[in-house]
């Protein structure tokens, strides 16, 4: 009836390059992890409903070095854990729509600098989007799209102890789309796009390394023209 449980496990290893600021070489980090959710497709319909629990620790995790920013240390061990919900396909032949949600708890569960129990910092703990795009198939505006999404990311720690939050925020993005082969069938495959980010050019702290005076700022207003042809 369009349900589908699924599970997973893995593992993972990767190598740290460079050293700390005592000389002293990283250990590869590690890690394992694990997932469980439900999928769902109501018969008759073109939507993806799914909904997961998560599971992932690390070992020794790199992190910014709170005396020296320029350097990194090596906290113990890293627990992330919380859940997605995501809905995706289409409610008509035109109106697609992807729609997603977590919530994220990270925490360091063991550090060699003190940081136990704290939140890992630059992780917002909530985050959304909405994205939704109409097409036109017939009539004089045949091969035209239009889309608008919304994508909000929740607060976050700005450093490794937690000592400040760097606030939520919300940004806007749209695209117009159009296929040639609309208006041309010897144009067939070609077909061009302009879409936009941060719409509103919002100002927004992205993420910090150790403090206030080591912040980035998240990606300004971005305009992107593409054209492309595919072969099919």
């Amino acid at each position: 009836f369009g349900l589908s449980p699924y599970a997973n496990y893995s593992t993972s290893f990767v190598p740290n390059a460079n050293a700390s600021r005592n000389g002293q070489a990283f250990k590869p980090t590690t890690g394992e992890g694990w997932e469980a959710g439900v999928k769902f497709q109501p018969v008759g319909t073109n939507l993806m409903l799914t909904a997961a629990y998560f599971d992932i620790k690390q070992n020794d995790v790199l992190t910014a070095d709170p005396v020296n920013f320029l350097f990194s240390v090596q906290t113990d061990a890293v627990r992330s854990r919380g859940i997605e919900l995501e809905v995706r396909g289409n409610i008509t032949r035109e109106l697609e729509i992807i729609a997603g949600y977590s919530h994220t708890d990270a925490k360091i569960t063991e550090s060699v600098v003190g940081a136990q129990g704290k939140y890992v910092n630059g992780v917002p703990i909530d985050q959304a989007s909405l994205w939704a795009k109409y097409t036109w198939f017939d009539g004089p505006l045949a091969g035209l799209g239009l889309g608008a999404g919304v994508r909000y990311a929740g607060e976050s720690y700005g450093d490794l102890y937690n000592t400040f939050v760097l606030p939520d925020y919300t940004l806007f993005d749209a695209s117009v789309s159009y296929d040639f082969a609309y208006v041309r069938p010897d144009l067939k495959g070609w077909s061009a796009q302009v879409t936009a980010k941060n719409l509103t050019n919002r100002y927004y702290v992205a993420s910090c390394l150790t403090g206030l005076a080591y912040c980035g700022l998240g990606t300004a207003r971005t305009v992107l023209g593409t054209l492309k042809y595919s072969w099919n």
